[in-house]
């Protein structure tokens, strides 16, 4: 949401606030000269954005019909260009429409005298300023007041990325997914971790994420998007289901608990187990977890 408001504040002062200037000094309150003027006002900067975006000599497609060949846009991408630039036009209008409503009701009415005064108490001016200032405090804040303090959120001390301790890839497939979930809940409560499953269905994807946590900072992430549409699997950056471990505090102890995951994973699915480096290839367990003094070795 502040990024948000942010953009939309850019929007109004870089560009709207000149275009109001222009209206004012020439008395257009007509609603229609607005609506225009301000559907360009929500279209520009993102309409030039997202031409930008498609030169090169990049491709694309979406649900199998290209978009862009070779930076060449086609009837569907101008298509798809034109529902984000009317998308983004709409959202302006709104605005403009919004400054019309503003201009309606502070504009001066002329008395007998023909002396203009305005029909808008000063009072509720004030009033409004304030109330828009509150908002926008409000929106700022929001971030702030809905975060997640818990030891599920890997970004809760400000942190901007993580990156896993340990990638294992668990040679399954979605399938297997209500299994995999009953797994890292027992493990969970075996180590007194705190569990939480927030899969979610929407229309496109069905996004599966197991996530466990101890307060001290290891996290055992498990996450995949289903794409539903056209029957898509399991998304292909790894061939099988990715489960994570992560250190959130650099004083976690988040070895033992990766060996005895490991152990755990592997006496569940013998010979499924595969582990990734952080650029996605295949590797040995020890080269992504050190075996323990004394240990045999590793797979």
């Amino acid at each position: 949401m502040p990024i948000t408001l942010g953009v939309t504040l850019a929007h109004a002062t870089l560009l709207g606030l000149p275009v109001a200037l222009v209206f004012r000094a020439k008395q257009w309150m007509r609603l229609g000269p607005i609506l225009a003027a301000a559907f360009l006002v929500g279209t520009t900067p993102g309409g030039i954005l997202a031409l930008l975006s498609m030169g090169g000599t990049m491709s694309a497609s979406v649900d199998g019909l290209p978009t862009i060949v070779n930076g060449v846009p086609t009837w569907v991408g101008w298509k798809q260009y034109g529902m984000v630039v009317g998308a983004l036009g709409g959202l302006g209008a709104v605005g403009g429409f919004i400054f019309w409503l503003t201009l309606k009701i502070g504009s001066p009415t002329a008395d007998p005298s023909d002396h203009p005064k305005t029909s808008v108490n000063p009072r509720i001016a004030v009033v409004l300023a304030g109330i828009a200032i509150a908002a926008s405090a409000v929106v700022f804040a929001i971030p702030s007041i809905t975060k997640d303090r818990s030891c599920h959120n890997l970004f809760r001390d400000g942190r901007k990325s993580a990156e896993p301790k340990v990638s294992i890839d668990l040679d399954l497939t979605m399938d297997d997914w209500p299994a995999v979930t009953a797994f890292i809940k027992d493990f969970a409560a075996a180590h007194s971790m705190s569990f939480r499953d927030s899969s979610r269905s929407q229309s496109d994807v069905n996004a599966r994420h197991l996530n466990s946590c101890t307060e001290e900072g290891i996290v055992i992430d498990a996450m995949e998007p289903v794409w539903t549409r056209k029957g898509y699997s399991h998304a292909p950056h790894l061939m099988g289901l990715p489960i994570w471990v992560y250190a959130a505090r650099e004083d976690a102890s988040w070895e033992g608990v990766s060996r005895e995951l490991i152990a755990a994973l592997e006496s569940r699915w013998p010979g499924k187990l595969r582990f990734r480096d952080r650029m996605g290839n295949v590797v040995s367990e020890s080269e992504v977890l050190p075996p323990e003094n004394g240990s045999p070795g590793s797979r």
